[in-house]
């Protein structure tokens, strides 16, 4: 993975370098093929790093990076995210955006500028072609319908696919299918070679979609009684089974790790779904209670690359880790043993 002379994100940082905060001074000393030799000062303090760009920022990406780069010790972003900086220090390198954020470590220096809320109206909005560019022209491929498409081509990330495969397979018609593999192509998840799309890396492309993704607003919590297994097979049976069935029950049935104790399940059809029905149903949450299921609307694509277990109709492996993605618990680390199970990427 090397970086080219002109990565748009080394020529900006040397030629047009953050103003950092407190007072820190930043250089870009010298610019190669490679990456970029970099400079933080501060009161006689300084911080020498070895730098190089990562053009789609996700912790997939930087792991990738940081294998093939044993030699750098900072990276530099277009926009850094608290996810990417977390990856960072984990992987022991620092981080750096071209807004002045990031977390910088060395011998006797240290730099942390937490980035902003994502979902805060007053970030300043994307520049150039990193991820979310394709916002600007009005089209998100991480819109809960488009998203139909990233989920397609996830299902089988080595594939190189014709926009009449993508628009087939997510049951989407082709314009769509056409503007959606656009808007990643110009945000960076995917290549055009011809008139096939190829993803450039699966795993920043399933972060980027994590982050980016919108969840229902609606939804209705129900406490379990029994078990959360036998609590879902009824809410199925009611439902007429146009549900798919997701969070750590659906973790538990793909890769067992931890007990489940709550569950997700999408409600398919728009027909089917009655919040004050469910709600009246729903047993009174217990003082203490554990076990819960989430039950929400969803576009019918959800449903779709999953599998049946027990007579529950399952998500595929993609949207469960979509689902426990914000999950700060037991879901985020039963997720992780679904994707490393199960997706490989």
């Amino acid at each position: 993975m090397r970086v080219k002379t002109q990565d748009p994100v080394l020529v900006r940082f040397a030629n047009s370098p953050p103003e950092l905060g407190g007072g820190v001074a930043l250089s870009v000393l010298a610019r190669d093929e490679f990456g970029a030799q970099v400079e933080l000062r501060h009161d006689g303090q300084v911080y020498a790093g070895r730098a190089a760009a990562l053009s789609v920022p996700y912790p997939s990406g930087l792991r990738r990076l940081v294998a093939a780069r044993p030699d750098i010790n900072l990276v530099l972003v277009e926009r850094a995210s608290g996810g990417l900086l977390r990856a960072a220090e984990a992987e022991g390198v620092s981080c750096l955006d071209l807004r002045g954020r990031g977390r910088v470590v060395g011998p006797g220096f240290v730099y942390f500028v937490a980035p902003a809320d994502p979902r805060s109206p007053d970030e300043d909005p994307p520049r150039g072609g990193g991820p979310g560019a394709a916002l600007k022209s009005g089209v998100s491929p991480f819109a809960p319908k488009a998203s139909r498409a990233v989920r397609a081509i996830l299902h089988e990330p080595r594939r190189r696919w014709r926009v009449s495969d993508v628009a087939e397979l997510a049951s989407m018609n082709a314009g769509n299918a056409h503007r959606i593999l656009g808007a990643l192509v110009e945000d960076g998840f995917v290549e055009r070679d011809e008139d096939r799309y190829v993803i450039v890396d699966p795993g920043s492309l399933l972060d980027a979609w994590c982050e980016q993704g919108r969840r229902p607003r609606e939804s209705v919590s129900l406490a379990v009684r029994d078990g959360v297994a036998q609590e879902v097979e009824r809410l199925v049976e009611r439902l007429g089974g146009s549900v798919a069935v997701s969070g750590e029950l659906a973790a538990e049935r793909y890769a067992p790790y931890l007990g489940a104790e709550g569950a997700i399940v999408h409600v398919l059809d728009p027909a089917g779904w009655n919040p004050e029905l469910m709600a009246d149903e729903a047993p009174p949450l217990a003082q203490g209670g554990r076990g819960r299921v989430l039950v929400q609307p969803s576009d019918a694509g959800v449903g779709q690359f999953g599998r049946e277990d027990g007579g529950l109709p399952l998500v595929g492996p993609a949207q469960l880790y979509f689902d426990l993605y914000r999950d700060r618990g037991r879901g985020r680390e039963a997720a992780e043993r679904v994707r490393e199970a199960d997706l490989g990427y």
